[in-house]
């Protein structure tokens, strides 16, 4: 779930994205306002997913209570259904046992933060067989399917 948020005041614009210590919550500047999430996890069915505003409300109320962030009200709230692979990283490489098969999965709720190095990851893969120079061979090896096959 994430939410855009009004403030009593605007962040600066150098504003740092804040996190909770127990990765509980989270909070970065996005225009006049905040885009905030719980961080939650919650199992579900395929469905329509739609947020729960009781829960974006009080998380408002917690991060009032431990910042000074100063939320006043919801713009905007959405949640999603999302995977994640076994071991949390994502996913992103050519399927060793099906030709053609690209995955790209595994973003959890962190996709909107993520797409953009992991598109540009994938596009790598259909284009030149491996992932760009621009990503660590290390992270590389990380996002490759054939992990869960050792």
């Amino acid at each position: 779930t994430a939410a855009l948020v009004r403030l009593a005041k605007p962040l600066a614009p150098d504003h740092p994205m804040v996190v909770a210590a127990d990765s509980g919550w989270y909070y970065r500047r996005a225009g006049n306002g905040a885009l905030v999430s719980p961080s939650e996890a919650v199992p579900s069915e395929p469905c329509d997913a739609q947020p729960v505003l009781e829960d974006v409300e009080d998380l408002l109320g917690r991060l009032n209570t431990v910042t000074s962030l100063g939320a006043t009200g919801i713009e905007r709230a959405w949640t999603g259904l999302r995977t994640e692979a076994p071991d949390g990283v994502p996913v992103c490489g050519a399927d060793a046992d099906v030709p053609g098969l690209l995955w790209l999965a595994g973003q959890g709720g962190y996709g909107f933060q993520t797409s953009a190095a992991m598109a540009r990851a994938a596009a790598d893969v259909l284009l030149d067989g491996t992932v760009g120079p621009w990503c660590s061979r290390e992270t590389a090896a990380a996002l490759d399917p054939g992990r869960f096959r050792r």
